[in-house]
């Protein structure tokens, strides 16, 4: 038996739980990590939500919380080997399958609450490139609007600068790394988490209650910009090798809007477009521009994610357009292990056709932009009841979704479904 069984999770024995908030804890002490306002916590069962910028967003978390929280996590990522699928049985982790519903996970979290324990979710569903929250996830919003118990937002200040998505390497933050209490979202109580009797899901979960989905979204995203206001200023840009991966972050030239054009010039010292040459000068931890002898401002970085953006928000459809060479695999089970098989893929507003030595695919743009993002190196595709995972060995997976969403013309970019 290689991997632990479904039922499993989230009840492990309390000593691996608090073992490895222990570890946590250690985890903690060599980032520094500081605690302020967490004495506002209510006492019994709850959920806290914060923004997600790194895969070290739960373990400082876990460092600074007075008894270890369960976490909610994409089960394609916690179950992808044995070994980390037993951490996460030993740490009391809910996997869950973002690919369409998943009842039994959401029932096994809401029992968590209902027995007084500490739950914690990332609404978001991904981590953000530039330090700036995206869209809750529709899933997530309706569980955080129908709960009775407590929903409190905590900042993470400085895990963005510590870890940021388009940075290949850990690094240890300067002197600011601090998990602080934010807000009551909803305020709440739950009798069960004092109760000798058995834990009902109604005295922690209204499902009957009727919400305006968006309207409850756009207050989660509110509240989670304000813990995460300020991260992408503080960011220290010009760390040794970080200002080589900042092409990973500005995916579309601001200039021109050419994908995956952007190059670190050693020489220069600078990032230029392959295509249109326009270039950006690094200087206290802001980017300036420099195009046709003329110098712009210095912005921060997420101010030039945000120009990248619009720059191929602006742009022609009929002029966009990504060839590549990547990875590929096609599954007609989800408990198929497909080989992977070399391609090409070619990307426009015909759609996304993709070439292996078996033929040629075409995926409508409507198929292809409702794609479900893993980290920044796997694209999944569901068509025509197979799974298709287009894989990238440059990070590049955030580059083709935004793309075929802005060749579909939808509105989010970026923001998981």
């Amino acid at each position: 038996m290689l991997y632990p069984k479904r039922h499993w999770f989230a009840h492990s024995p309390a000593f691996f739980r608090w073992s490895c908030w222990f570890l946590a804890r250690i985890v903690g002490l060599i980032f520094n990590v500081r605690r302020e306002g967490l004495e506002k916590l209510p006492k019994g069962g709850f959920l806290a939500i914060a923004p997600h910028v790194n895969f070290l967003d739960s373990i400082f978390i876990w460092a600074t919380f007075p008894r270890p929280p369960h976490f909610i996590g994409d089960a394609h990522f916690l179950l992808q080997n044995p070994f980390l699928a037993w951490l996460i049985w030993a740490a009391g982790v809910v996997p869950v399958n973002r690919i369409g519903s998943d009842p039994y996970a959401v029932r096994k979290y809401l029992r968590l609450m209902a027995h007084g324990d500490i739950c914690v979710i990332f609404p978001e569903g991904a981590r953000s490139l530039n330090a700036q929250p995206i869209q809750p996830m529709i899933q997530a919003t309706k569980l955080i609007s129908k709960l009775k118990v407590p929903v409190i937002t905590v900042a993470l200040e400085g895990a963005y600068d510590a870890w940021p998505r388009w940075d290949a390497k850990i690094r240890l933050p300067r002197g600011r790394l601090r998990v602080r209490f934010v807000e009551y979202l909803r305020t709440g109580s739950s009798n069960e988490a004092h109760s000798s009797k058995p834990p009902s899901l109604a005295a922690v979960f209204n499902h009957k209650n009727k919400i305006n989905v968006g309207h409850e979204r756009q207050k989660i995203l509110d509240s989670l910009k304000r813990a995460a206001e300020g991260e992408a200023a503080a960011i220290q840009l010009e760390r040794p090798g970080r200002p080589q991966e900042i092409p990973r972050l500005l995916l579309f030239c601001p200039a021109c809007a050419s994908t995956a054009s952007l190059e670190w010039q050693e020489a220069r010292r600078n990032i230029q477009c392959a295509k249109c040459h326009f270039a950006l000068h690094i200087k206290d931890n802001k980017l300036g521009s420099f195009s046709q002898g003329q110098h712009g401002p210095y912005l921060t970085i997420d101010r030039w994610f945000n120009k990248a953006i619009e720059a191929l928000a602006g742009k022609n459809p009929n002029e966009l357009l990504l060839a590549t060479k990547l990875k590929t695999q096609i599954a007609e089970t989800a408990d198929e292990k497909a080989p992977v098989w070399p391609a090409s893929m070619r990307l426009d507003k015909n759609g996304l056709a993709l070439r292996t030595d078996q033929g040629t695919t075409v995926i409508p743009l409507s198929v292809a932009a409702n794609g479900l993002l893993e980290g920044s190196d796997l694209l999944i595709i569901s068509y025509k009841n197979s799974t298709i995972s287009l894989i990238s060995e440059e990070g590049l997976a955030p580059a083709w979704i935004i793309l075929a969403r802005r060749l579909a013309n939808l509105h989010d970019l970026f923001s998981e479904s």
